[in-house]
């Protein structure tokens, strides 16, 4: 996958981890906020997760505030 991204839904609380293409175009998107699932509010915590399907991810987030584009 090109690009990950961490969001957060205007109207919900649960974070999304977006898969992007190498425009940032959304070609997807892990839920892991379902039914029965304890939310994943904190960015930490998504990291962490996602994690596990990413081998060396870790060490390439880069945080970015709301509005700006990349």
């Amino acid at each position: 996958m090109p690009h990950l991204a961490i969001c957060k839904p205007h109207d919900d609380d649960g974070l999304l981890l977006l898969h992007c293409d190498e425009s940032w175009e959304i070609l997807g998107l892990q839920d892991w906020n379902g039914p029965g699932v304890q939310r994943i509010t904190a960015v930490e915590a998504m990291k962490l997760k996602a994690k596990r399907f990413y081998e060396g991810l870790m060490a390439c987030w880069i945080e970015v505030s709301p509005g700006t584009s990349r």
